[in-house]
């Protein structure tokens, strides 16, 4: 693909243990993807973001590739902390918090429990909408459902400013970590990352992103 001739490609490569514990993230291969930009001549943003469209293609249809998603790897990502005011209750929480696309999820595996995942147009327009986990959702709502709830970084803001809860996904911890830290997702292309699932008993190397 003449896209890939443009792109220096960075990644690093998760081999998990077989773990019989189901709150672990699953044990499959993953590929985590950072793409940097090699070129002569800066790139408008919209000719980018049409690169790493076409790249996000191209690695989907590599066979030994069971998914793509446009984010960073659960087991890479470095805990990001948001401070945010349930606007029913008044009470503020501080779970982790990252990007995702449309994919993340299904390329993790973590199950949707309640409501609805993330749309292409959400992604698209980084809507104001939420996934959380179902660890927050029993903190938060122990006594009804957490769909349609609305968090807020500032609850001075008013509604129109804050972002509604439209699905739970089961809660996963990272290998060697001992519990499930809440978690909020929101709606992003995350930029120059990506995470590869690949497909059981198949491996992926560097001579076959690069060609």
């Amino acid at each position: 693909s003449g896209s890939l001739l443009l792109l220096n490609l960075t990644f690093f490569f998760f081999f998990t243990r077989l773990i019989q514990d189901p709150a672990v993230f699953p044990s499959s291969q993953l590929v985590s993807l950072e793409v940097r930009l090699n070129s002569a001549q800066p790139l408008a943003p919209a000719q980018y973001s049409s690169l790493l469209s076409d790249l996000t293609s191209t690695l989907a249809q590599l066979p030994m590739v069971a998914g793509v998603s446009r984010a960073m790897s659960p087991q890479q990502q470095a805990s990001n902390t948001w401070s945010l005011v349930d606007l029913a209750s008044n009470q503020t929480v501080l779970p982790q918090a990252q990007i995702v696309d449309e994919h993340f999820f299904q390329v993790t595996q973590q199950p949707l429990v309640a409501g609805q995942d993330f749309s292409p147009q959400q992604i698209k327009t980084g809507a104001n909408v939420l996934i959380i986990n179902d660890v927050l959702a029993q903190s938060l709502y122990p006594n009804g459902s957490a769909l349609g709830q609305q968090l807020s970084f500032d609850a001075s803001a008013g509604a129109e400013s804050a972002l509604t809860i439209i699905g739970v996904v089961k809660g996963l911890k990272k290998p060697g970590t001992s519990t499930v830290p809440p978690r909020v997702y929101r709606p992003l292309h995350s930029g120059n990352s990506f995470i590869l699932a690949v497909k059981a008993g198949q491996q992926l190397d560097r001579l076959q992103l690069q060609r």
